[in-house]
């Protein structure tokens, strides 16, 4: 690894989620932001710095917004096509619409929030701004709370979205969302659902499905792909942070669990797997399975090793036979590798000398590095880890098992400097 150059310093960096506006030119109307409550004037607030969220709707999922009467848009700014609205201060809150509680912004429409509150609105979509295809927003600060999405509303029936933004997807057309900076976006909810689970396969949404409020927890009878089919289920795109089916996905007191909360949705993320390039044999006590490679020839591209094979678990990439060749090793068509979200063990050698490759992506499931695991792999600069400092002290590593010169990635942060929390009693030899 890289040379660690500071110890006891952490750093936060903003969320930004980001999309192009694909529109030609936009036509600016500073509008100054008023305090309202219910037509009232309130007093301006200075709010300190938190987190982002935001929940992206799929093209074509149709809420019927772009036909609505403006009366069930916007429970109090609604921003028009060619419109600039500049949120800095004030306190917007207790409105109800039908689209955008708060807040509506239309194509070609654009809101600026760098301070202020937006709180206790109520909508169907979007419990607190809503945004339409084509539309622009820009949350660098103040806080969105406590916005409800809410089916009690007269002449509604239906499924709720988005408790503090949706964002409308149509075909064709994109939207430009920025959330981050000092922004805060916190205790939004919904009376019905408190979140969704969108399954992303092979880059791309598969599908959507609601969160009961009285479950909460991943079901895997929900996923596109069974555990044969796929390798297992992860909450970042590295697909490092695996997911077991029943691990808790949202709370309802709106506190961080295993994925992102508060936003209306979460993502989780998976491969579609490639059990005919590999080669699988049963553990000693024949209840899990090892993988390897068929061969040089027939084990090349992307590889995704499927968490289960033939109804038992895959935990070990490892090859039973010797040890002196590694699972994959001297192998160079293999360009990606995709681990299982249940595998524990990456054996000795198990990739030495793959120069196809050029990262390396370690779930948090894995407890074992044997040596020489990935030495050769000259083309490999970074290894992402989907656990904590802590966890990754916690892994038994082989020596020699890495290049020196590779950079650590653990939440997709280098590390460059270490806070080494005082659970830790040991830093094992080759960790870092």
């Amino acid at each position: 690894m890289k040379k660690i150059t500071k110890i006891l310093i952490s750093v936060f960096i903003p969320v930004i989620l980001l999309t192009s506006l694909t529109f030609g030119l936009v036509f600016r109307l500073k509008q100054d932001t008023k305090d309202t409550e219910n037509g009232q004037q309130l007093q301006t607030v200075e709010e300190k710095p938190a987190i982002p969220g935001v929940y992206y709707a799929s093209a074509g999922e149709e809420t019927g917004a772009s036909s609505a009467p403006l009366s069930a848009k916007a429970g109090s700014i609604y921003v028009g096509p060619g419109v600039t609205y500049n949120m800095t201060g004030g306190i917007v809150k207790n409105h109800t619409a039908i689209y955008g509680g708060a807040v509506y912004v239309a194509a070609c429409g654009t809101f600026n929030m760098t301070g202020g509150t937006i709180m206790f609105n109520q909508a169907v979509y979007g419990g607190a701004i809503y945004v339409e295809a084509g539309g622009t927003i820009n949350i660098t600060g103040g806080v969105i709370t406590g916005n409800k999405g809410t089916a009690e509303i007269e002449g509604y029936e239906g499924l709720v979205y988005a408790p503090a933004i949706y964002v409308e997807g149509e075909v064709g057309v994109t939207t430009t969302v920025t959330v981050g900076g000092t922004c805060r976006i916190e205790n939004n909810y919904n009376d019905i659902y408190d979140n969704y689970v969108a399954y992303y396969v092979d880059g791309a949404l598969a599908s959507v499905a609601a969160l009961d409020l009285s479950d909460g927890a991943f079901d895997l009878s929900t996923a596109p792909l069974d555990y044969e089919h796929c390798n297992g289920y992860f909450s970042d795109k590295n697909l490092t942070k695996g997911v077991e089916h029943g691990e808790l996905l949202v709370s309802n007191t709106n506190v961080q669990s295993v994925a992102v909360v508060d936003i209306g949705i979460v993502r989780l993320y998976t491969r579609t797997a490639t059990p005919e390039k590999l080669t699988f044999t049963l553990n000693s006590g024949n209840a899990t399975y090892n993988v390897k490679q068929i061969d040089t020839t027939t084990t090349t591209g992307v590889i995704v090793i499927p968490r289960e094979y033939d109804g038992k678990t895959v935990t070990a990439i490892y090859d039973s036979n010797t040890n002196a060749s590694g699972a994959f090793s001297n192998n160079n068509g293999i360009t990606e590798i995709f681990y299982p979200s249940s595998v524990t063990s990456i054996g000795f050698a198990a990739f030495r000398d793959c120069t196809g490759l050029t990262k390396v992506t370690i779930p948090d499931s894995v407890t074992s590095i044997e040596g020489y695991a990935f030495v050769g792999c000259n083309n490999i600069s970074s290894v992402y880890y989907g656990g904590d400092i802590a966890s990754w002290c916690g892994i038994t590593f082989g020596s020699s098992w890495t290049n020196s010169n590779w950079t650590l990635y653990i939440n997709d942060d280098a590390v460059t400097s270490l806070v080494v929390p005082n659970t830790v009693t040991t830093i094992p030899a080759y960790a870092f």
